[in-house]
């Protein structure tokens, strides 16, 4: 008798296991098919789950960033001072936010209509700051345009600060902080 597949979870476990697999390898560089070789599954599993290699990175990202965001929402109900907490989840995850943001700025220079996508992740990214922090959506914006700055500034010199400690040191420059 064949065995029942919960559809959801072989997609979201697809989805899961392609991301370090884009990060590690390139947008560009990774086809279908060795995307299928890698995660052990058939190229008509991938098609069946996702129209296109774009569909599916993007799925990816979508999912990797909802990761990211709820993680960060779980660090951040337990402290009081939530700017703290923020930074705090920026620190623990900066890796990731770097891998993320390399596999963001590849795809988009790989594919020149990836800039509504990547519009929509920091949209959500600016969303979740804004709800979850209590800040106006400028200032929400601008927290996560100051952190892009300083994962720029990490992938470009990797012996630039620590994210925590650039971004500690624009926090301290805050009125009454």
């Amino acid at each position: 008798m064949p065995r029942k597949v919960d559809a959801q979870a072989r997609r979201e476990e697809v989805l899961d296991r392609a991301f370090p697999l884009f990060a590690e390898r390139g947008y560009h560089a990774l086809g279908m098919r060795e995307l299928a070789a890698s995660l052990e599954v058939t190229t008509g599993l991938l098609y069946h789950y996702f129209e296109s290699k774009p569909e599916l990175f993007r799925q990816a990202v979508r999912a990797r960033i909802e990761q990211q965001i709820v993680r960060a929402l779980a660090r951040l109900s337990g402290e009081e001072d939530r700017l703290a907490g923020l930074l705090g989840f920026l620190a623990e995850e900066e890796a990731e936010l770097l891998q993320t943001l390399r596999v963001g700025l590849e795809y988009r220079h790989a594919d020149p209509e990836a800039g509504h996508f990547i519009h929509e992740m920091l949209e959500r990214y600016e969303r979740s700051l804004a709800e979850h922090l209590g800040l106006d959506p400028a200032t929400a914006r601008s927290w996560v345009n100051l952190s892009l700055g300083v994962l720029t500034r990490r992938l470009l010199d990797p012996t630039a600060p620590e994210m925590q400690v650039q971004l500690q040191a624009l926090t301290d420059l805050a009125p009454g902080r």
